[in-house]
């Protein structure tokens, strides 16, 4: 609940961009989708991000995963894998756009300045097949908290500095990114969470 985890109604609503759901702010030049999976459905979210690495909600939403059932283990890799494969294949098709000009419809920000990233914790042999079936911009990731939420930390400093550096030094993010963001987005986060 809202104790537990530290997720309170304004919290989250300061997370959205008072636009219309899948309508991408001015200024964003980033579209990623996290989805989390569950035996029984995926839980995913749509974020735009500013180059300054603050990000908007902009869609999201709970997808069933058809074939499972409660304390039934039969079947699941394969309905989940159908469920990401089936997720994919919604996310590319719907069309994020920015607010429309006049008689014009807004423009989109190209798929290749798209990523997702998916939960692989749970039935992770299934997550990756479905990751390596569609290929490049969906990537398999095991989160380090605990599912009971994010309130606490469950990393001491040293694990936390560890993973500040190597944000600094990511590879690849030069490409959803202008030139120097990814730093000093990291650099800033540091700043703020000593």
């Amino acid at each position: 609940g809202p104790i537990d985890s530290g997720i309170t109604h304004s919290r989250v609503m300061k997370q959205f961009s008072n636009y219309p759901r899948q309508i991408i702010p001015p200024g964003c030049i980033v579209l990623t989708q996290g989805i989390d999976i569950k035996k029984l459905s995926l839980h995913w979210v749509v974020r735009a991000w500013m180059p300054d690495g603050s990000g908007y909600v902009i869609d999201y939403g709970v997808q069933e995963v058809l074939g499972t059932r409660a304390g039934v283990e039969e079947g699941v890799e394969l309905a989940i894998k159908k469920a990401v494969l089936q997720r994919w294949e919604e996310f590319q098709a719907t069309e994020y756009r920015f607010p429309s000009t006049g008689d014009e419809p807004g423009g989109q920000i190209p798929r290749e300045k798209t990523m997702t990233l998916i939960d692989a914790r749970y039935k992770t042999d299934a997550v990756k097949d479905a990751c390596r079936e569609i290929g490049i911009g969906i990537f398999p990731v095991e989160g380090c908290g605990k599912s009971r939420g994010c309130g606490k930390p469950t990393f001491n400093a040293e694990k936390k500095k560890h993973i500040l550096d190597r944000l600094t030094a990511a590879e690849g993010l030069s490409a959803f990114c202008t030139p120097n963001t990814s730093a000093r987005s990291a650099s800033r986060w540091k700043a703020a969470n000593p």
